[in-house]
């Protein structure tokens, strides 16, 4: 069995990042992800910090699509802040995020330097942009036509084995299900395979009192508890 993983910091680490082979930004090995490759014959994480959760499924679809044995793979999302956004870049020919108040760029987008975005045309009206949708329903409407579209996506493609967690409860399609935040087209989504978020699972094994994200042994018992809830 391979395993298949999307998310932000939460699954690709928030430092020690490795160089190899002239690539940069390389998970260390005690992020959950990495833990797992004991597990599985192969692990391909794309995880990225910052990551949106657009970024988040349309690179899982990308690859995905390539994939010709969705029998043989397991899949975990890991969802992200939901005010993250992105946007393409026609100069760069890429996608650039953008979190809070500062770009953010992966590991397909050339090293462009945040000052040089933070004066460019684009960027700036993208940034306009963000401010004007980045209210409570126009995300969550857009969190929901994500998981839809992607669990429309695994079913036609043929994985089976896809689970959902998320960087915290308020990251999940359940939590606003639970306090009826959410109605209508929602409720089309399957939340069966919805896990607990990594910040529930950590709790007390945070990298300090003001940074959550998980330290190594956060990361060791979230990749203990994901191998449970897949042999389940």
């Amino acid at each position: 069995m391979k395993l298949y993983v999307n998310g932000c910091s939460f699954s690709h680490g928030h430092k020690d990042f490795k160089i190899k082979d002239g690539v940069s930004d390389i998970s260390p090995d005690w992020v959950w992800p990495m833990l797992l490759k004991e597990n599985f014959e192969e692990v391909v994480s794309e995880a990225f910090r910052g990551s949106s959760n657009h970024r988040i499924i349309r690179r899982s679809m990308e690859y995905l699509n390539t994939v010709n044995n969705p029998e043989e793979w397991t899949v975990v999302i890991q969802f992200a802040n939901i005010g993250r956004q992105e946007y393409y870049d026609k100069e760069f020919q890429c996608w650039i995020g953008h979190i809070i108040d500062n770009p953010c760029m992966d590991d397909r987008v050339p090293r462009i330097g945040n000052k040089y975005l933070h004066n460019k045309l684009e960027y700036k009206a993208f940034k306009n942009y963000c401010t004007l949708v980045n209210n409570d329903i126009s995300i969550l409407t857009d969190l929901v036509h994500q998981v839809i579209a992607f669990q429309g996506f695994c079913k036609i493609k043929g994985f089976k084995n896809v689970y959902f967690t998320g960087q915290s409860k308020q990251t999940m399609i359940p939590y606003y299900l639970e306090n009826k935040i959410l109605d209508g087209l929602a409720h089309n989504i399957d939340t069966s395979n919805f896990l607990l978020p990594i910040s529930h699972i950590t709790r007390g094994n945070e990298e300090s009192a003001t940074d959550g994200h998980p330290n190594e042994v956060g990361h060791e018992l979230f990749a203990r508890y994901i191998i449970n809830e897949i042999q389940k």
